[in-house]
């Protein structure tokens, strides 16, 4: 029996429809209800299936994990709640199988039960053995929750249902009891989802606690979802400035221990599975494809390390794919409920005069608007949790590629051979490559997401336009072809511009490690043309790529920026005037709209995506290129056919002091106890050298102590390094014997860090012997060093050991070889730079017969051009030529005079009888600071309190108007216009096309209108021509013309005041940088602290301190991430800030004139918009400053490492693992703040997402509710018009989208400003030198009006003090000093071409003294005039002073010929004359023809200073020395001949005697062996002048008086040439 409603059709009686799938009832029975069945099938068994199929693979994963937390109780409350929900659900089986019973009610009965016994045993597992709460029982359990509301509603529903309530026949048995049931089922599930989401953290065992770093980890699925475990940061954030000690840490998969192993083992496994493959293909069919073989490898570039990143994170790439079909399932949802709803307002607002054609077609019920506002709800909800949970789970996969690459690209460089990273690649890769990459990867997600998307939405519109909605698919066909050829472009334009990046990074680190040599060689000018010209073509070569982002842009927004609807309504609008039967309505209008903003925002998102996947592989393929470099242990020197044992050991850290001759298994070349072994080796630097540098060298090492002499460029470098596999075999075999080796190479490389680190190169001091540590101090002389300094050992070296003189950074090299307790110590001219008296007592103290490396059995191979030592070796080998000359004992090589080649006479030898014994048996004197020095003085530096620094937090304007001013007046102008145009263009569209549609739908007064097609067509085409050229205007004014302006102008201030600055501010930067840290953030943790940088402002620079000073990594950070930054970063959030905020702004404006009664929410929506931002802003601004900042250290670990004889000392040592270890734990700290900024970003999408969701909500409400019933009296007029209801619908689907770009957008403009803030305040801050020479454009200029200035060189200098302290100054112009005096009182005159020597022991002031001269440091007191002129009146000073410095700089990336003539003094001869000269001066110092002629190199070669010894360097720098002496009358030596053999000082001395003499000469010596051919000599001692004559007067006047009572100097020259020594014992 069938009851019938009033006016309405039939309902079935009983459950008749409810067995239909459905998925509605028959609104005959139910107004508005889904079926029994569908009910069953769909809510119940499917969510249930899935479950069940999940739970098995949870159960394995969970069984073998150990109990985590201390109690059960817990658990217990859980089990309670599932057993009683269990009964309840056995219940409703029996029930619902007797009442209301489908063909799938038993099986989703019956499986939904046994969901709940697993979900029971699951919970106690997960429960005890997961520190954070089951995602998969709370998403089972809400989903549940969600999806039984249908059925308890369905339930209620039946008992008014028709098809029972008029029947009495056949009523529903135990209905009331299902209600109850259902209802307590309900509840039960609501409280279970509630109680799996508590957290249970304090009931986390202790040992588990300290895992938790971060709250995320024990958050519940919808704390994550929604980001409320991130509430608490963001709370702190805007309360404070922000440390990296408030930022929560990354828990373990982010880190480089989890990423990093990863990636690096699933790149080596791809990388030998296709060694394989080759070896294994057919030799004759590679031979014939060999050509194509490579063309494809190149193109192939990029590809494997790029499946080696999704190897490695398989399941963030996975996990990320269902919230993101569900993202795109909700968008797909928009179109029907804008179609729906449209529909909706049209049927309330018809007449039934009105109905048109469809007579029949009735106003919808009043129930169906309710529901829609439902269906809103539930998809802005839906959009809103799938989106955060996609991007958080893309986010943590881009936070693992970033962690993983560099750590890989750091492993790996620390394997390199250090020729093979003297290009500082690793750090271009490590920082702009892997940078890209993150940036380039965001969307790789979308690449796949677009298809489907874009196939649905096509077929969707089919349905409301037919034929036409083929047409924004050609359109965006088009556009993705035509990304595909700009993308093809992309990759190598992006690859040319990150080459000239890395080539200009790598000359201005270059310059920053060696300032010192910089400034006194005054080539500060020189080089900031150089780096400045690298600039210039580095944006000419990037403009390239910034044409392909124009494109890339233009064609990506075509579609989407009005050319896709225009053409499809153009198209439309002509079918329909053809056929003359269709118009343009207002639902379909609106629906089409919208589905073709789904169909060309995935595809936009595309033609940005590709180009920028692109981009990826180009850097990916650069990393490759990278790792695939052979390593230093896998060099050919053990791989030379025919030879299967390694002929580098793998060094292994912890090997104890003790011979490990026999330990392995010799090597087959191996003579058995020989420490080493060449046979027939023919070694040169690097494969691609010509001829090698050592020619079939047969030698067997013995242990012992063994010496190298020779002459400079004999081969002694080479043969050390091969020791330690640093060269390349070119033929015969080189095998080892030795697990580890301390190597200390001639330029001494030093971290900077403290000097106690250095030497135990452990940055714990609970890991140091402290015992051991003071005996090598001892021993190496340099306890008398520290305790003249103010922090002791605890003392900042600076980069390159800038704070130390040349003697202190050897011992401190040498004092770090012997603490190690290497088996094997490789020492190369390490005295070299000492005086003598100190070179004689660690001589004694470490190599005489009761020296400490003697009596512990340590190898020493050294290279040496000190005679003093041979007599303590066990065998002397000769070099010369690169071929062994000798090889004997001491006595040997005496006899056959081999010795003439050494620096010192043959009556220098040291006889047995009269050794000092003092060396290991000497105690440590009491007043030795040892365990005091650790403790030392560091808080004696002068600190002012830290204050809360605002503009951190809230930004600063000016800093916009110093970019604006290096933009431009104009290009802004324009700029502005067209974001303008734009914005209202693009958006008038959508109105025009709601006047369209009103005029085309059929009303009481027109009811068949025609509207004028051409009309509407034409203002339509004059909006797109418009929207089009505002988008092409605004993107090319900035990429091109204002990218241009400020790239350039920001980096030359940059580089000019780091030119200007004084010499202290690179020397003492550390040390600052030290202090500062320390006294910043209480919050912060003790590690972050000691690698974070001064409290700071906007841009991350100290304000505290009037005069800033940097390490040279953090300098490079600013030229290489900060240029980045302002570079790409800055103009693209710029450009997007300002179109989404113009955008969003008119479409706000047009949203409220629609909408009418929603304009009253614009305030709530503006004030909460401003609190969302304001809240947000605070910590996004703060943590990408904390982004920037963290990755300083980062920079600084990779330049220090890569810095000459880095590598080679890393892996010498077996330090390689510990220095990744750092390298790990600086990653990790770099993760925190950009892991946290990735966060916060998405919570700010999610909060816009549910306010702008509500703004939709609101608006579909207001239209449905204030919306005539056409059955009541009053207007039928809506106060809310389909038409304009459409309009703002179709505007709310991109307003939230837009308002998220636009903060996010802002957030990056506002940090990428930082960069420009951080340009800003350094060059306002950083303090300029008395002397800047940065202006200085070559070597010619003195000063306006003394071109001929000095004309004869006569210097006076009278009373002068100078020393290292800090400056108070409140300027950026350097006062007087307030440290310790490093000169104290200094008088002398040094008349016209007189040559003085300035002599004393290592630290006495010598070189401090060449710096007051030079004007590099500024004097406290005293005056030093030059030819009567006192040189602090004369601007640029520096160049009337020819120098060699004691570390010889050549510019890198530059020739031969430019080196030689950097000044350009040579420019006015013609070539011919100008090659003639520079061959002349390199005869003169033996140079050519020999190094500098070797391997086929000309003048016009690039100069390769890693192949050269730093003796020929030296040989090298007085050639260029030869070059200038026209244009200066004063020559300083700064040590110039410490490296090199007597031979060579010979030659040397010669030419300074012959070609210098009628010029002014200084010198700094410690070799005395041409002390006679002085005029002059000074002698100092702890900055003071203790003697002061002619050399042959002083020595004369001394053997006239007593002992004790005469010349100092006659002292020091008698133990000189005795072996005795008598200025050091004092």
């Amino acid at each position: 029996m069938a009851s019938t409603l009033p006016g309405g059709d039939a309902c079935p009686s009983g459950l008749e429809t409810d067995r239909l799938f459905g998925p509605r009832v028959n609104v005959a029975c139910r107004e508005f209800d889904f079926t029994l069945l569908f009910e069953d099938g769909f809510f119940m068994l499917l969510p249930t299936v899935l479950f069940l199929l999940v739970v098995p693979w949870r159960f394995w994963s969970l069984w073998k994990s150990p109990v985590k937390l201390t109690s059960r109780r817990l658990a217990i409350g859980k089990l309670t709640l599932l057993t009683t929900l269990f009964t309840l659900h056995v219940l409703n089986t029996i029930y619902t199988t007797k009442s209301l019973r489908t063909t799938l009610s038993l099986p989703a009965t019956l499986l939904t039960t046994i969901a709940l016994l697993s979900s029971a045993l699951l919970s106690l597992l997960e429960d005890q053995r997961t520190i954070h709460p089951s995602d998969l029982l709370v998403v089972y359990f809400s989903a549940s929750t969600i999806l039984f509301i249908p059925r308890l509603r369905t339930l209620y529903l039946l008992h008014s249902s028709p098809s029972f309530s008029t029947s009495s026949i056949n009523p529903i048995p135990h209905l009331l009891v299902l209600q109850v049931l259902w209802t307590l089922i309900f509840a039960l599930n609501i409280l279970v989802a509630v109680i799996e989401s508590l957290g249970k953290s304090k009931l986390l065992q202790p040992r588990y606690k300290h895992v938790v770093v971060t709250k995320e980890q024990t958050a519940g699925f919808w704390s994550r979802g929604f980001f409320v475990w991130l509430l608490p940061f963001l709370q702190v954030g805007y309360k404070k400035a922000l440390g990296m000690g408030d930022i929560p840490g990354v828990d373990g998969e982010l880190k480089v221990e989890s990423a990093g192993v990863g990636m690096e083992g699933a790149f080596r496994r791809l990388l030998l599975a296709q060694q394989r493959q080759a070896k294994s293909g057919n030799g004759g069919k590679q031979e014939k494809r060999e050509g194509k073989g490579e063309e494809c490898g190149q193109k192939k570039k990029g590809w494997m390390l790029m499946y080696a990143a999704y190897e490695a994170n398989k399941w963030p790439f996975w996990s990320a794919v269902v919230p993101r079909l569900a993202l795109l399932g909700f968008s797909l949802c928009q179109p029907f409920l804008i179609e729906a709803v449209v529909g909706y307002l049209v049927s309330r607002e018809r007449k039934e005069g009105e109905r048109g054609d469809k007579e029949n077609e009735a106003p919808q019920p009043p129930y169906f608007g309710r529901a829609l506002v439902g269906g809103f709800v539930l998809l802005y909800v839906g959009i809103a949790v799938s989106r955060a949970i996609y991007w958080r789970q893309t986010n943590r996969m881009i936070a693992r590629i970033r962690s993983g690459l560099i750590a890989m690209v750091y492993q790996h460089t620390t394997t390199l051979r250090a020729v093979d990273v003297k290009d500082s690649a690793a750090i271009t890769l490590m920082g702009t490559d892997v940078e890209r990459i993150v940036t380039s990867i965001k969307n790789v997600h979308e690449l796949w997401a677009s298809v489907p998307g874009v196939g649905i939405a096509i077929w969707l519109l089919a349905r409301q336009i037919s034929y036409a909605a083929i047409v924004p698919l050609v359109i965006c066909i088009v556009c993705v072809v035509g990304a595909s050829f700009v993308g093809a472009g992309t990759g190598p334009a992006q690859a040319a511009w990150n080459e000239r990046v890395q080539k200009r990074v790598a000359v201005t680190a270059n310059m920053l490690g060696d300032m010192k040599a910089v400034k006194m060689l005054g080539l500060t000018g020189v080089l900031g043309n150089i780096i400045e010209g690298l600039r210039r073509a580095e944006l000419k070569t990037s403009e390239k790529f910034r044409k392909y982002l124009l494109w890339t842009i233009q064609i990506s927004n075509a579609p989407g920026s009005g050319v896709a609807p225009y053409a499809t309504f153009v198209v439309y609008g002509i079918m329909s005037a053809v056929k003359k039967d269709q118009n343009l309505l207002a639902a379909q209008a609106f629906a089409s709209l919208s589905l073709i903003n789904l169909l060309t925002t995935p595809l936009l998102i595309f033609c940005q995506a590709f180009p920028a996947a692109m981009q990826a592989v180009a850097c990916f393929g650069r990393i490759e290129t990278y790792l695939m470099k052979q390593k230093g242990n896998e060099s050919e020197l053990s791989s030379v056919e025919g030879r299967g044992q390694s002929a580098r050991a793998s060094f292994e850290s912890g090997t104890e002091l003790r011979s490990v001759v026999g330990s392995r298994p010799l090597a087959r070349e191996t003579t058995p106890g020989a420490l080493a072994s060449f046979a027939a080796a023919d070694i040169s630097w690097s494969a691609d050298s010509i001829e090698p540098v050592l020619q079939g060298v047969n030698l067997t090492i013995s242990p012992g102590f063994t010496a190298f002499i020779g002459p400079v460029g004999s081969g002694k470098s080479t043969l050390l390094e091969s020791l330690i596999g640093e060269t390349t075999l070119q033929r015969g075999s080189v095998t080892t014997n030795f697990s580890r080796a301390a190597y200390c190479p001639q330029a001494a490389w030093l971290m900077n860090d403290t000097i106690r680190h250095n030497i135990t190169g452990s940055s714990e001091d609970f890991d140091i012997d402290q015992k051991w540590y003071d005996s090598c101090i001892l021993s190496c002389g340099l306890h008398r060093d520290l305790d003249g300094m103010v922090a002791g050992d605890q003392t900042i070296v600076g980069t390159n050991g800038s704070a130390l003189s040349g003697g202190q950074r050897q011992r401190v090299a040498l004092a770090r070889a012997v603490y190690s307790r290497a088996p094997v110590i490789i020492l190369d001219d390490v005295m070299s730079g000492l005086d003598p008296a100190t070179a004689k007592e660690i001589t004694t103290r470490l190599f005489s017969r009761q020296g400490h490396l003697r009596k512990a059995c340590v190898s020493v191979v050294l290279a040496t051009h000190n005679k003093r030592l041979l007599p303590y070796m066990d065998e002397i080998i000769v070099l010369e030529g690169g071929r062994i000359a000798d090889i004997g004992s001491y006595s040997d090589i005496q006899s056959r005079g081999d010795l003439k080649l050494m620096v010192m006479s043959d009556d220098d030898v040291i006889e047995s009888g009269q050794e000092q014994q003092q060396s290991a048996t000497d105690e440590i004197p009491r007043d030795s600071k040892s365990p005091a020095i650790t403790q030392k003085l560091l808080d004696t530096t002068t600190r002012q309190p830290t204050k809360p620094n605002l503009e951190r937090r809230q930004g600063s304007w000016s800093v916009y108007a110093y970019y604006a001013r290096s933009a431009g007046a104009l290009s802004l102008s324009l700029w502005a216009f067209f974001t303008v145009l734009g914005a209202i263009t693009t958006n008038y569209m959508t109105i025009w096309i709601s006047n369209w549609s009103s005029a085309s739908t059929p009303s009481a007064s027109n009811p068949d209108p025609h509207p004028n097609l051409g009309y509407y067509l034409g203002i339509y085409t004059l909006l797109v021509v418009l929207a089009q050229s505002g988008t092409v205007g605004e993107c090319f004014v900035f990429l091109i013309n204002i990218i241009s302006n400020t790239a350039l102008s920001l980096h030359t201030d940059l580089l000019k005041s780091v030119l200007s600055a004084p010499l202290s501010f690179f020397s003492q930067s550390s040390s600052s940088a030290s202090s500062s840290s320390s006294s910043s953030s209480s919050s912060s943790s003790s590690s972050s602290s000691s690698s974070s940088s001064p409290p700071t402002d906007s841009n991350g620079d100290n304000k505290n301190n009037t005069t800033s000073s940097e390490d040279s990594g953090t300098i490079t950070n600013r030229f290489s991430q900060d240029m980045d930054l302002i570079d790409m970063t800055l103009p693209i959030q710029a450009i997007m800030f300002t179109s989404t905020g113009s955008y969003a702004l008119v479409q706000l404006i047009i949203i409220c004139v629609l909408g009418k009664y929603l304009a009253a929410t614009v305030p709530l929506l503006a004030v909460t918009i401003f609190l969302v931002q304001k809240y947000y802003l605070r910590s996004s601004r703060q943590l990408r400053l904390l982004d920037i900042e963290a990755k300083a250290p980062v920079y600084k670990h990779f330049l220090e490492t890569v810095t000459a004889g880095g590598v080679a000392t890393i892996r010498a040592f077996g330090w390689d693992k510990r220095f990744r270890g750092r390298l790990a734990g600086m990653m990790d700290e770099a993760q925190k703040p950009f892991y946290m900024l990735a966060c916060i970003q998405q919570w700010l999408a999610l909060v816009l997402d549910l306010v702008v969701g509500g703004m939709a909500v609101v608006l579909v409400a207001v239209a449905v509710g204030v919306a005539p019933d056409p059955e009541k009296a009053g207007s039928s007029k809506s106060a809310v018009s389909a038409g304009a209801l459409g309009v703002s619908l179709v505007l709310v689907m991109t307003f939230n989208e837009l308002i998220v770009q636009a903060l996010q957008a802002w957030t990056r403009l506002e940090t990428s400003i930082g960069a420009v803030a951080r340009v800003r305040d350094f060059v306002k801050t950083t303090p300029k030198e008395d002397d800047p020479v940065a202006d200085c454009d070559n070597g010619g200029c003195v000063g306006d009006g003394l071109t001929g200035w000095p004309s004869r060189g006569e210097i006076k200098i009278e009373q002068i003090c100078a020393s290292y302290g800090p400056h108070n100054t409140s300027s950026n112009t350097n006062t007087t000093p307030s440290g310790p005096s490093a000169l104290k009182n200094l008088t002398l005159t040094i008349p016209s071409g007189s040559k003085l020597a300035v002599i004393g022991p290592s630290g006495s002031g010598k070189t401090t003294f060449l710096l007051s001269l030079l004007r590099m440091i500024p004097l406290s007191s005293g005056s030093i005039t030059i030819d009567s002129l006192n040189i602090s009146a004369v601007p640029r000073s520096r160049h009337i002073f020819n120098v060699i410095p004691q570390d010889p700089f050549f510019i890198p990336n530059t020739t031969l010929a430019f080196n030689l003539d950097p000044f350009g003094h040579l420019s006015h001869l013609a070539p011919a004359e100008a090659t003639a000269k520079m061959e002349s001066a390199l005869r003169l110092v033996t140079l050519w023809p020999g190094r500098a002629t070797a391997n086929g190199q000309t003048l016009d070669s690039e100069l390769f200073t890693s192949e050269w010894s730093v003796g020929e360097l030296q040989l090298l720098a007085l050639a260029r020395a030869l070059l200038l002496k026209d244009q200066t009358k004063i020559l300083v030596l700064d040590e110039a001949m410490s490296s090199v053999d007597e031979k060579t000082e010979a030659v040397m001395q010669e030419v300074i005697d012959t070609e210098f003499k009628e010029h002014t000469v200084i010198a700094v010596v410690h070799r005395l062996t041409y002390i006679e051919r002085f005029d002059l000599v000074a002698v100092l001692k702890s900055g003071e002048m203790i003697e002061f004559g002619e050399p042959r007067g002083l020595i004369e006047r001394a053997a006239g008086e007593r002992e004790g009572n005469g010349s100092v100097f006659g002292i020091l020259y008698r133990g000189f040439q005795q072996g005795h020594d008598g200025l050091g014992r004092g």
